[in-house]
C-alpha cells in the first residue's frame, strides 16, 4: 500500500488513523500537495523552512486521502544532557 503526505500533518503516512510522534505542521486548512508550502496556514512555525524533505512515495492514491486530521498520540519529550 502507497502512503501519502498528510495536509494536515505534512507527515508521511498509510492512513489517517496512523499516529504520529511531533512536530506536526498543523496546516488549517488543510495543505495539499498540489498546493505550494509556502501559501499554507500551519500553527508550527517550522513548516515549511525547518521541515524534513518530502519522504512519500508517488504511488498513493487520491481514494486514500482523508479530509479528517489525524491526531498525533505522542507528545515530544524534553531531555536533558547527561
Amino acid at each position: 500500500a502507497g502512503k501519502y503526505c498528510c495536509p494536515f500533518m505534512k507527515k508521511c503516512v498509510g492512513r489517517s488513523s496512523d499516529p504520529c510522534f511531533y512536530p506536526i505542521a498543523q496546516c488549517i486548512p488543510m495543505c495539499y500537495d498540489s498546493k505550494d508550502n509556502s501559501q499554507c496556514k500551519c500553527s508550527n512555525s517550522d513548516f515549511p523552512e525547518k521541515w524534513q524533505l518530502p519522504t512519500c512515495t508517488s504511488m498513493a492514491t487520491t481514494s486514500s486521502v482523508s479530509t479528517t486530521p489525524p491526531v498525533a498520540t505522542t507528545q515530544p519529550v524534553a531531555t536533558t544532557p547527561a
